[in-house]
């Protein structure tokens, strides 16, 4: 059975270094970002991530996340692939759980995890399976 849950986040850490070590645009850069999560997924994340900026015209990143939380009284860890695009004023994000890397409660997870933010805030959103769930 797929579940969905939407958390929110905040960034409690971060650090980035330029790649090319150019000033010119468009940077190349890659940094470590540490997450809380709250809400309907609480726990923590730590992310690297690769990022590309030739502003105003776009962005963009790719990122590999170890996330450490509770779901639905699920506890465990399990990565997340996840990226964005940003190009004319529009965001294009995606995101996958990464294949067997789940841990404890979330053994088995497969599914699919993008971040959006709005004026509400920064939010995590999952759709995701779990072997012998049949809640």
């Amino acid at each position: 059975m797929k579940h969905r849950v939407i958390g929110k986040f905040e960034v409690v850490a971060s650090e980035e270094s330029d790649i090319r070590n150019e000033p010119a645009q468009p940077t190349m850069s890659r940094g470590r970002v540490e997450k809380r999560y709250s809400g309907d997924v609480v726990g923590t994340g730590v992310a690297y991530l690769l990022m590309s900026r030739a502003l105003p015209e776009g962005a963009g990143y790719t990122a590999l996340e170890r996330i450490q939380v509770a779901i639905d009284g699920t506890s465990g860890s399990f990565d997340l692939i996840h990226g964005g695009i940003h190009q004319s004023g529009t965001d294009t994000a995606f995101g996958y759980i990464v294949p067997g890397t789940g841990r404890d409660g979330f053994t088995g997870i497969t599914g699919t995890g993008f971040f959006r933010h709005d004026a509400q805030g920064a939010f995590i959103e999952l759709e995701y399976e779990l072997p012998n769930s049949g809640a």
